[in-house]
């Protein structure tokens, strides 16, 4: 009878450990975390309930936004005034309704490549800890065996001071890790909008180089210009500005300035406008030198990776005829690890930056994206 109950407490905890274990190992997939994203975003939500209220509006109507006049009382001005505020409300409605949809789709690719850079981020600090690791791992053996030579003459004081430092500084880099590795989780965490116990999943970004996709530098500006949220809503204010100044709207219905002075606020306007314009013109043209930079960085990178492994080749060979050491074998394929990992961070960098270019209208977003 004890054996068997002995039997069922095994059993159990093995059963209980398998689920944690499967648990422990669970990842945090990109797809996953968008959904929470977007689930979680305040701004969002805002953004959607202003559809669904405009949505409603239109649905309904407008003229709940007017008293009711009884038409044998107003004047035939007062009726033509009351028709055209009704009618530029209803424009009001309708470019808003435009407006907002735009900005939740915005948004959305906004939290997106938001996503993106924190999971990259986060793989790149990974794979720097266990890089760390291997060098620490490495500089131990330097260390041990520069004990011996110190002490046999076969290096300087100042030789065996330096590596010695070169191993604190390697402790210190990795507790520097640690710390960022830390910050970006918790990075991760408010663009979730959650807790998050999970290691993430790391994503694939193949690299493509801007000049493969054929893109126009004028194109991306002027696709910029077009589509920018900022330039958008600056767009409609002067319009509907110039509305209300079209139809006398402004002094019978006291929505805003005189009209002179609105006729000189449009003006305002319109050179604010021009403005950021240019703003988004210096965004696009910089994102392109940017790219451009990071690609001949990548290309040295590669020349720098095809030349290490030529020598780490030829390192093996001299250490299996036993004229270098394996030690002498480590450190080279170390630097071929540390080459390889630098250049592909740098590739992912590049390919977040470029799915902005590709949507440059992102640009303006700034930290957002």
């Amino acid at each position: 009878m004890k054996k068997n109950a002995v039997s069922i407490v095994l059993a159990l905890a093995l059963m209980f450990g398998i689920q944690n274990s499967t648990h422990a190992a669970e990842k945090l997939t990109y797809d996953a975390a968008l959904k929470m994203a977007y689930a979680n975003n305040l701004t969002l939500e805002r953004t959607k309930d202003s559809a669904d209220k405009i949505d409603d509006t239109l649905t309904t109507g407008i003229s709940g936004m007017f008293p009711e006049v009884d038409p044998q009382m107003a004047s035939e001005y007062m009726a033509a005034s009351i028709v055209n505020s009704k009618s530029t409300a209803y424009n009001d409605l309708i470019n808003n309704q435009q407006l907002t949809k735009q900005s939740i789709d915005v948004q959305k690719e906004a939290i997106g490549l938001g996503l993106k850079n924190s999971f990259i981020t986060i793989e790149n600090l990974e794979k720097n800890a266990t890089l760390l690791d291997k060098k620490i791992a490495n500089m131990r053996n330097t260390l041990n065996v520069n004990i011996i030579k110190y002490k046999i003459g076969m290096i300087s004081k100042m030789d065996f001071d330096k590596a010695n430092l070169d191993y604190e500084e390697l402790l210190s880099e990795k507790n520097e890790n640690v710390l960022k590795l830390k910050m970006a989780y918790s990075d991760l965490e408010n663009l979730l909008g959650t807790k998050n116990e999970k290691k993430i999943s790391y994503i694939d970004l193949a690299y493509t180089p801007v000049s493969k996709l054929n893109l126009s530098l004028n194109s991306q500006i002027g696709q910029a210009v077009a589509e920018a949220p900022s330039i958008i809503a600056q767009n409609n204010q002067i319009y509907l500005l110039e509305q209300k100044i079209k139809y006398n709207l402004l002094d019978q219905l006291q929505t805003s300035l005189p009209s002179k002075e609105s006729k000189i606020d449009v003006k305002i306007k319109n050179t604010e406008l021009r403005l950021s314009k240019n703003d988004v013109k210096t965004a696009v043209i910089s994102t392109e030198n940017r790219l451009q930079n990071m690609e001949a960085q990548i290309e040295n990178l590669e020349v720098q990776k095809k030349n290490l492994e030529q020598s780490v080749k030829q390192l093996d060979a001299t250490v299996n005829l036993g004229l270098k050491t394996k030690m002498e074998l480590d450190t080279v394929n170390l630097s071929l690890d540390e080459i390889t990992q630098t250049l592909e961070n740098l590739k992912e960098t590049h390919q977040i930056l470029l799915e902005r270019y590709q949507k440059p209208y992102l640009l303006t977003l700034g930290g957002q994206a």
